[in-house]
């Protein structure tokens, strides 16, 4: 419903663009304003589309993962000699409570792939919007469909190859975190 409504101010003719109308008639403005360009238009659906993205991996399937799980793909990725450097890198990542932040830190290990001098990378990343390591390296089918529907200006995907997607998405993460 809401990006419902902010598209509808975002095209709605009868009030100044970026503007509230006022309760008041004599207070409104008599200022006339052009219709959005299409650019704008194009970067403004561009910004929903990823605020509804972020809401729909946000509302999908987490898994349920331990400290324990943290540790246990350190020394399965990493040599023991860096274990406390991995732990005490990742431990700069606080912006998430217990299960989030195990999430958050599992993806930095993932997407890292063994290379230690990623992780402080990652982990600064994470910092900024851990969105941006979560959808990569939980749902990387469905970041990179989104990011070419975005390229090509496809909105809508069918909903039975957004299905398969995030279960191929689901399925190569309980892979990797088993190996």
């Amino acid at each position: 419903m809401q990006l419902l409504k902010q598209i509808k101010r975002l095209f709605s003719r009868d009030e100044p663009h970026g503007q509230e109308q006022r309760d008041e008639p004599h207070v409104q403005e008599q200022t006339l304003t052009s219709p959005p360009s299409l650019e704008e238009i194009r970067k403004e659906i561009a910004r929903l589309e990823e605020a509804v993205r972020m809401e729909k991996i946000a509302q999908q399937q987490r898994p349920k993962r331990t400290q324990e799980d943290v540790e246990r793909i350190i020394r399965r990725d990493f040599s023991l000699e860096r274990f406390d450097f991995i732990v005490s890198t990742l431990n700069a990542y606080e912006s998430g409570e217990g299960q989030e932040a195990t999430r958050v830190r599992l993806a930095i290990l993932k997407l890292a792939n063994g290379d230690w001098f990623k992780v402080a990378s990652y982990v600064e990343l994470a910092i900024r919007d851990y969105r941006e390591v979560l959808g990569p390296a939980e749902y990387p089918g469905y970041v990179e469909n989104l990011k070419e529907r975005l390229r090509l200006g496809q909105w809508k995907v069918p909903e039975d190859k957004e299905r398969l997607t995030k279960k191929s998405d689901r399925d190569q993460y309980d892979e990797w975190l088993q190996k």
